[in-house]
């Protein structure tokens, strides 16, 4: 006689559980050149699964301008959403 094995019942658990909340605090910084000279940088900050952007600058002359204020925004916005 063949008995069936089976295997062991593996533990339930949810893999987007938390992704709703952990989404939110997914952010991306882009730098971009949409602008006319002379200034024709600017930052996006994206959040995952979106294709707009949460927030946005204003134009700056330099890539170097638009990363280091768009990095301070992003830290901004990680600090406000954390508290």
């Amino acid at each position: 006689m063949i008995s069936k094995l089976s295997a062991p019942a593996a533990p339930e658990f949810d893999i987007y559980a938390d992704a709703e909340m952990h989404a939110e605090y997914d952010y991306s910084l882009a730098i971009k050149n949409r602008g006319r000279p002379p200034k024709s940088w600017r930052w996006e900050i994206y959040t995952a699964g979106k294709s707009k952007p949460v927030r946005q600058s204003d134009f700056f002359e330099t890539m170097s301008e638009a990363t280091r204020t768009g990095k301070a925004a992003l830290a901004g916005l990680r600090a406000n959403r954390a508290a």
